[in-house]
């Protein structure tokens, strides 16, 4: 059985990441962050963030296996774009909306955007109502669902 030291991780997902920079777009416009056991490969053109995460695994005979998974992130400019247009929700509340699946209090949220703490949870019992959810604790579940 052979143990994949750091050095080894590395150029593994330098050599997936550089895979997968080709098949997303033939590696214009995109950057990579290596490091063990993760690295992020971001994809300009496309507005795709990839998240790759390497794991070693026993193995049916007791070899180990290096298992790769990556996860698709969504830019958090993406992610206010499709709340408005899915749920018709204002550009602001989609701001506010972003803090919230982040779990950001709400007085950091009214910080953050320089207004007061009853505006932010205005504009949260507004979204709440416009994605028909109960709570904001709902709203967190649903948001991170979608």
């Amino acid at each position: 059985m052979q143990v994949c030291t750091d050095a080894q991780w590395r150029l593994l997902l330098e050599y997936i990441a550089r895979s997968l920079r080709m098949i997303f777009q033939r590696s214009m416009n995109s950057s990579g962050d290596i490091g063990a056991p993760t690295a992020e490969i971001v994809s300009y053109r496309a507005g795709i963030i990839l998240r790759l995460q390497g794991y070693v695994t026993a193995g049916a005979s007791a070899d180990s296996m290096f298992v790769v998974l990556v996860e698709q992130i969504e830019p958090e400019e993406f992610f206010h774009r499709r709340i408005m247009y899915r749920y018709g929700v204002s550009p602001r509340e989609a701001e506010v909306l972003g803090f919230v699946r982040n779990n950001v209090p709400t007085s950091r949220i009214a910080a953050e955007l320089g207004i007061s703490l009853v505006t932010v949870k205005t504009y949260i019992r507004q979204i709440i109502s416009k994605l028909e959810v109960d709570n904001l604790s709902a709203l967190r579940a649903f948001i991170g669902y979608h």
